[in-house]
């Protein structure tokens, strides 16, 4: 007898510190948890998703319930303090919020989950009902009818001395406790079921998906669904976590309740009463933390996250740190499988954490092509349309980097100047042709003064309208002349500064890679626009570039073709990029040649026309 008394006293004891000093930390973490998810869901770019929504909602109530649910935990079993005793008002408030907040939570998730398997539908029209509207209006009336349906609770609880000097906050009216067991019963049931049906169907979803492209409404739609694949794939990623760990925790509440019934005309020892009631008490404190750290950062992973940045010059305040360690982790794990699988021989190439991988698919479009597409979809104006002659043989591997024609890669920085880059290096290339110097041409020089001609500087441009503007001007200057500032400012041009003219424009037939191979060949650099919205592109480290989703009209980003060839048997185009040596294969990438004009690089392909020397 003694040594089970010493036993209980044991688990007693074990149960109070664990509370006194586990309890405020239990408390920090899990508030720390929900306030970061709660800024990381506010981001701009997340919370234009309606899913971020319900998140924000569902880390609001997880906040209270651990800073009033396991605060009053704490002190009753820590410091043995019943705060739900104090007064009858205070007793019914408790009692009310527990069961508001509780089934808040789940609910809120369930509305996740339905929004996630409305945007993952291939229906366009199913589609349209996840928004923002449908998502405020579903939280505001979802919250009032779950306040209204508790609200006995604030006239049928009191406070009950059920034994002397015992006081606990709690019903005694028969009616509402049975009506609050069977609720209890099929909430257990109902709510996990609804979470694991909506969850087949979006798994379902993205399956067809992936068999059969989705096809949007308008080209608009179909731009959108490219850039928000990766963040509504997070998103879901986040949500099955979520649903996991709550169906984990809370399978424990029907089979401790089975338990119970079994058991309940049976005598069990004080022992055994001691140890079913710490368990159930951990386990709820545990629950509502795991719960709040389900977009927690992986330590294992500081080391490599140090280094990344370290040798990337990456720098962060305290609250942008968490949100790009997220976003890191995030794509290393994208890098990770797709690699696996390219070792597997599945994939052509291979990705890796270089400098842009703690922007997400949006950011980094948005930050080096900005509204580029909208310039590089315009109609080619060039004056003259380049003709083939099928009859000319052509090389089977040509690089014109050997030849002199191309100079380094360069880094644009943060200023969309792609579209200068692309020009100037095919200037370049045709200006060497003729003269036998290879220049380095000013692209500050067209950020700046090609405005008439419908180029917008560090917003976006167009090759052949950089020609146009070349044209007029009787010449660009050289990079001495007109150094590189990576902003838009206003045009200082230098007529003794010029470094090639132009005397006009070839485009080639739009979509032909035949005559793009041709052209490239025979001419020399072209100027080529592409489909770059994509994290493979983002992430891209070598190999031969193959992205399903690419498109063939929607062109965001202006690159150099300097070349082609075969690497075992898988032919492709050597492109030169301007986002540094560190991207890539030293700043260039090998792009698909040959599978239908695959990420549009034969949609928009230009060169200029320099003075015979």
């Amino acid at each position: 007898m003694s040594s089970e008394m010493d036993y209980i006293q044991s688990l007693a004891s074990a149960q109070t510190y664990l509370f006194q000093f586990g309890g405020a930390f239990l408390i920090c973490i899990g508030s720390i948890g929900c306030i970061l998810n709660l800024i990381i869901f506010s981001k701009k770019n997340l919370r234009k998703n309606p899913c971020s929504v319900y998140f924000i909602a569902y880390n609001i109530v997880n906040l209270f319930q651990i800073c009033v649910a396991l605060s009053q935990t704490m002190l009753l079993y820590g410091y043995s303090i019943s705060t739900t005793s104090w007064s009858n008002s205070f007793c019914r408030f408790t009692y009310f919020s527990g069961y508001v907040v509780d089934v808040l939570s789940s609910f809120y998730l369930i509305l996740a989950s339905i929004d996630r398997m409305l945007c993952t539908s291939r229906n366009a029209r199913i589609r349209r009902h996840s928004n923002h509207l449908v998502a405020y209006t579903c939280i505001i009336v979802g919250t009032i009818c779950c306040m209204l349906f508790h609200t006995p609770a604030l006239i049928l609880v009191n406070i009950i001395e059920i034994i002397p000097n015992y006081y606990v906050c709690y019903s005694d009216s028969d009616g509402y406790l049975a009506f609050t067991n069977y609720y209890l019963l099929t909430k257990v049931i109902l709510i996990p079921t609804l979470m694991i049906i909506f969850e087949i169907c979006t798994i379902k979803n993205i399956q067809s998906s992936h068999r059969a492209r989705v096809i949007p409404m308008s080209i608009t739609a179909g731009n959108a669904l490219n850039h928000g694949r990766s963040k509504d794939r997070q998103l879901i990623r986040i949500l099955l976590i979520n649903i996991t760990v709550y169906i984990i925790f809370n399978i424990m509440t029907p089979v401790v309740s089975l338990y119970q019934q079994i058991v309940q005309y049976q005598s069990i020892s004080l022992a055994q009463s001691q140890m079913n009631s710490f368990l159930t008490n951990m386990k709820t404190a545990v629950f509502l933390v795991v719960l709040s750290c389900a977009v927690a950062l992986d330590v294992t992973l500081n080391q490599h996250w140090n280094l990344w940045k370290k040798t990337n010059n990456k720098n962060y305040s305290d609250v942008e740190e968490h949100i790009r360690r997220n976003i890191w982790e995030s794509n290393l794990k994208k890098v990770q499988a797709h690699n696996y699988e390219a070792d597997l021989g599945i994939h052509t190439f291979w990705l890796g954490m270089n400098q842009f991988a703690d922007l997400t698919e949006i950011e980094f479009s948005k930050m080096m092509n900005g509204d580029n597409a909208k310039i590089l979809n315009q109609k080619n104006n060039a004056q003259y349309e380049f003709t083939r002659n099928p009859t000319v043989k052509l090389p089977d591997t040509v690089d014109w980097r050997d030849k002199g024609y191309v100079n380094p890669v360069t880094d644009q920085g943060q200023c969309t100047s792609d579209w200068a880059l692309a020009a100037t290096g095919s200037l370049e290339g045709q200006h060497f042709n003729a003269t036998g110097k290879l220049v380095v041409l000013s692209i500050q020089n067209l950020i700046d003064c090609s405005g008439k001609q419908g180029n917008m500087g560090c917003i976006g441009g167009e090759p052949i309208q950089a020609y146009e503007y070349i044209k007029e001007n009787n010449g660009i200057d050289t990079e001495d002349a007109y150094p590189y500032e990576g902003d838009s400012n206003r045009c200082r041009f230098k007529a003794e500064g010029v470094g090639a003219t132009v005397t006009g424009s070839t485009a080639i037939k739009s979509k032909d890679e035949e005559a793009l191979q041709e052209a490239v060949a025979n001419i020399g650099p072209i100027a080529v626009a592409i489909d770059s919205s994509h994290t493979s592109f983002q992430l891209y480290k070598q190999g031969v570039y193959h992205e399903i989703f690419c498109s063939q009209i929607h062109l965001d980003r202006g690159l150099l073709a300097v070349g082609y060839g075969t690497d075992s048997g898988k032919d492709y185009w050597l492109v030169r990029n301007s986002m540094g040596v560190k991207w890539g294969e030293q700043g260039y990438i090998r792009m698909t040649r040959n599978k239908r004009n695959e990420c549009g690089i034969a949609t928009s392909a230009s060169y200029p026309l320099v003075p015979k020397m």
